[in-house]
């Protein structure tokens, strides 16, 4: 989970039942769901830009998952502008885990 998330989210995400870790950087927290290490990596404002996401997430995507935008499920982030922040987001290799936290929050 993004550091950046309110603590009112994170414990909305522990009462569904998923452990919440908030480790820095971006790239550690794509790590993790490339590894298995994490179900999923939730990040709901602009924090990140295109170039802390854009190899994790080809890498996520080789694996079967992706990254969606958290206001359009159905849409993976978009790279056509590295000056502009991305759009809050969700990482994940289980879409039906990542969508159920989704329907959560």
């Amino acid at each position: 989970l993004s550091s950046v998330e309110s603590h009112d989210k994170q414990d909305k995400i522990r009462s569904n039942g998923y452990q919440v870790d908030t480790p820095a950087g971006a790239g550690f927290k794509l790590g993790g769901v490339i590894l298995g290490d994490a179900a999923f990596y939730f990040n709901s404002v602009p924090s990140t830009y295109q170039w802390d996401t854009c190899g994790p997430h080809a890498i996520i995507r080789a694996l079967g998952g992706d990254v969606v935008q958290v206001k359009n499920r159905n849409q993976s982030l978009i790279y056509n502008d590295s000056r502009e922040p991305n759009p809050g987001f969700l990482a994940f290799l289980d879409r039906n885990c990542a969508f159920k936290l989704l329907d959560s929050v």
